[in-house]
């Protein structure tokens, strides 16, 4: 998915987000956000990935902003009850924190739109029993998610852009 917006100075906002399945046979799910400006430059991305080891599952999300990498480890299973906490989590999170506000108003709404779908779809597939079966029954939940998961995004960045870059 690739969306491309611009503001009144012309300056182009692109947001992608992609999916790694190089790694599910080891039990691991990766989604690449990256969100750019140009022509100024200026990169924000995040990898997330969804973990699951044997009675958990964990998001990884190792974000690239100005000020170099950083990886927060989230045990989803402990940290949140459910998908609408840690969406709220981040968007929480001020725009600015991500450099640019636009950028920041683009990368916060991926994540949260993201992980909450991923929690959504790991509570809807806890009767698979065996690991990588769950973890490829997560993947194809969040496939057929991927409508909702653009509008979520779409909808949240406006609202952020409209609201909190203030």
């Amino acid at each position: 998915m690739i969306k491309i917006i611009k503001d009144v100075n012309g300056r182009e906002y692109e947001f992608q987000i992609r999916w790694n399945n190089e790694n599910l046979i080891n039990g691991e799910a990766e989604f690449i956000l990256k969100a750019i400006k140009s022509p100024e430059g200026g990169t924000v991305e995040a990898i997330v990935k969804i973990i699951l080891m044997e009675e958990s599952v964990c998001i990884v999300i190792d974000l690239l902003t100005e000020h170099g990498w950083a990886t927060k480890f989230i045990p989803i299973t402990e940290l949140f009850q459910g998908e609408s906490q840690a969406e709220q989590f981040i968007e929480n999170m001020p725009p600015l924190i991500f450099g640019d506000p636009i950028l920041g108003c683009l990368m916060r709404s991926g994540l949260s739109a993201l992980i909450g779908e991923i929690l959504s779809c790991k509570d809807n597939t806890s009767e698979v029993d065996m690991l990588h079966e769950r973890l490829l029954a997560i993947c194809r939940c969040l496939r057929a998610k991927s409508n909702t998961i653009t509008i979520k995004i779409t909808l949240r960045a406006m609202k952020c852009m409209c609201f909190d870059m203030g």
